[in-house]
């Protein structure tokens, strides 16, 4: 079985917001608990009504996103996802990014 670490980038399914159906998207690892993994959802958008933090292509240090322009993250809607729901994994923030975002989170 695959682990996946804070600072990774994978592709999950996920509601935000709490409604509509889910969508796989990307969505960094911030943490983990046993077969669990905590996550906050990448969106090409930012939120209109909770902050959103950009994310650029020249943040990873491995792999990246599929488009060219800067992503958003939405901590709003962090979310635990079962490492068994992982489709793939998409590339690795920077040491320097996952400090000056995440923290002590």
């Amino acid at each position: 079985m695959s682990r996946f670490v804070r600072g990774d980038v994978v592709l999950v399914p996920l509601r935000i917001g709490g409604a509509g159906p889910e969508k796989v998207r990307p969505a960094l690892v911030v943490g983990g608990e046993g077969e669990r993994l905590r996550v906050i959802p990448v969106s090409c958008t930012p939120s209109r009504d909770t902050p959103s933090v950009p994310l650029a292509p020249m943040d990873f240090c491995r792999g990246g996103l599929d488009i060219v322009r800067e992503s958003y993250l939405l901590p709003a809607h962090a979310a635990w996802v079962f490492h068994k729901a992982v489709i793939g994994k998409k590339g690795r923030v920077s040491q320097e990014f996952l400090s000056r975002f995440v923290g002590d989170m």
